[in-house]
């Protein structure tokens, strides 16, 4: 039988769930592409984002790094947690016995059982999933385990997926509320070390025995170049070469190869 979840945490069965997109933009992007049925382990999720408040008590015991904020973060305690690199959300949630979601467990609690588009159901708003979940949607994108990958989730192993076993960018879940009602199905990415007001996180916990499996393949070039011209003047972007001799340049929340002028 699956351990109890704490309490301020929510705990998910076993079983399987669809997960992904399939539609014409702008009902989909590319990168959630395709929709494919997934079997988790059990595991339970933060009910709620790590808030500063709670940060501050994994720094007051000398676990976390203090928070690179402007502000004093003692008056900020209920915003959530943001400012902080992968690797610092990451080492957070082990400070509390946790760990931070895949981007699979971070889609179940998303989408439940039943692939609804939005975290609250079918109608286009934000708020608590019908299981319990706060501010999956319409706060703060949110860290979660996996590399990202552009390809979307093709090569997602069918069970309890980790996704690449290598990369330069993490995957981030959620979008701020600026945006209007999020898809559940939406995904982002973020350099690991990068420090943004927009992105925050919550912590996972496994429920019983699980084995993560990886993605098979890393990632591969698809569809025509990116043109020099398309990088408009003012952007920055960060480049590096594959195995192949390509290079591939990321920026301003885009992705792509950069080919031939």
């Amino acid at each position: 039988l699956a351990a109890p979840a704490p309490p301020d945490m929510v705990a998910f069965p076993a079983g399987d769930f669809v997960m992904g997109c399939e539609g014409k933009l702008p009902a989909c992007g590319d990168d959630e592409r395709p929709i494919r049925r997934i079997t988790l382990s059990a595991f339970a999720l933060d009910r709620d984002l790590v808030r500063v408040g709670d940060y501050l008590k994994c720094v007051q015991a000398k676990a976390c790094q203090p928070p690179p904020l402007f502000y004093k973060p003692e008056d900020r305690a209920q915003e959530a947690m943001t400012e902080i690199t992968w690797a610092e959300a990451q080492a957070f949630c082990r400070w509390r016995g946790r760990r931070l979601p895949t981007e699979a467990e971070w889609a179940r609690a998303a989408r439940g059982t039943d692939g609804r588009p939005y975290v609250s159901g079918r109608q286009a708003r934000n708020g608590a999933t019908p299981e319990g979940v706060k501010a999956l949607m319409g706060e703060v994108k949110q860290w979660v385990a996996d590399w990202y990958d552009p390809e979307g989730h093709g090569r997602l192993a069918d069970r309890d997926p980790s996704g690449l076993p290598a990369g330069t960018r993490r995957t981030v879940r959620g979008l701020e509320g600026l945006f209007g009602p999020g898809r559940a199905a939406f995904r982002a990415s973020r350099h690991p070390d990068r420090r943004d007001h927009s992105v925050g996180f919550r912590c996972a916990l496994d429920r019983g025995p699980r084995t993560l499996s990886p993605s098979k393949t890393a990632p591969s070039a698809r569809g025509a170049p990116w043109p020099v011209a398309a990088l408009a003047l003012g952007e920055v972007h960060t480049c590096a070469l594959d195995a192949a001799g390509a290079a591939w340049c990321w920026g301003n929340d885009t992705f792509g190869q950069l080919g031939p002028g």
